[in-house]
């Protein structure tokens, strides 16, 4: 911050000023220390200073087990006002700090959980439905189709296959979109991860096995249907 390139430690810095314009206070470095995020991760790790508690008296960090915490947090409340201390004892856990700069998001993970379960959940309806339908329309073919021998797992291949190219195009398209909000909310933090491809596999891999599992049961039901029966009522 100070643009010094050798060793800072024994040397001086004016802090603060007065409105008569006379300089502040004159310290002097006695210690330097690796950065560390004293802010949330939207920020850039930025200077500090730290002073003597005989310059500032602001605050105490204590470090407690957590056994007994409400028993130790009497004794520190007793020993705070045994030093006449002439501002009320009050007291605050790290964790609390951490998670209100973190609140939004929090909220933000709580509404997209719950959107993403009724998206999911509406869609596999629209799958059980499509599939449904689809293995009704194909019954007379189906039923042909075993006649001249094709098998159960024949049947079932064909079915699956063509909800199979439906789920991919769909996962196709939705990766653009997906990678352009996910990329647009990490933005927001000076640090994050890089979003790999791996995700998108993985997310396309779970997205395919529950759309396959979710029209099973009326794929597997028209795979084994009696061939006569089918053609019969046509």
């Amino acid at each position: 911050a100070y643009g010094w390139d050798d060793n800072p430690i024994g040397k001086k810095v004016n802090w603060g000023f007065c409105l008569d314009g006379e300089e502040g206070s004159i310290m002097k470095v006695i210690g330097v220390i690796e950065d560390y995020h004293f802010k949330s991760l939207h920020n850039n790790v930025q200077q500090q200073m730290m002073f003597p508690a005989e310059f500032r008296k602001v605050h105490l960090s204590i470090r407690i087990s957590g056994e007994n915490m409400q028993n130790t947090i009497d004794f520190i409340e007793e020993k705070w006002n045994d030093f006449g201390a002439n501002r009320p004892f009050d007291y605050r856990f790290l964790e609390e700090t951490w998670d209100e700069m973190y609140i939004a998001e929090k909220n933000l993970g709580i509404i997209f959980s719950i959107a993403t379960f009724l998206t999911i959940f509406i869609a596999l309806l629209g799958l059980l439905g499509l599939s449904s339908f689809i293995a009704e329309q194909r019954t007379k073919e189906i039923g042909i189709r075993k006649v001249l021998g094709a098998t159960m797992p024949n049947i079932v291949n064909l079915l699956y296959r063509d909800f199979a190219i439906l789920i991919v195009i769909a996962f196709v398209l939705a990766i653009p979109v997906s990678w352009y909000v996910l990329d647009l909310w990490l933005q927001n933090f000076a640090f994050h991860i890089q979003i790999g491809v791996f995700a998108f596999i993985l997310g396309g891999v779970m997205a395919l096995a529950v759309g396959m599992l979710s029209i099973s049961f009326h794929i597997l039901r028209a795979a084994s249907s009696n061939p006569v029966d089918a053609i019969k009522y046509e």
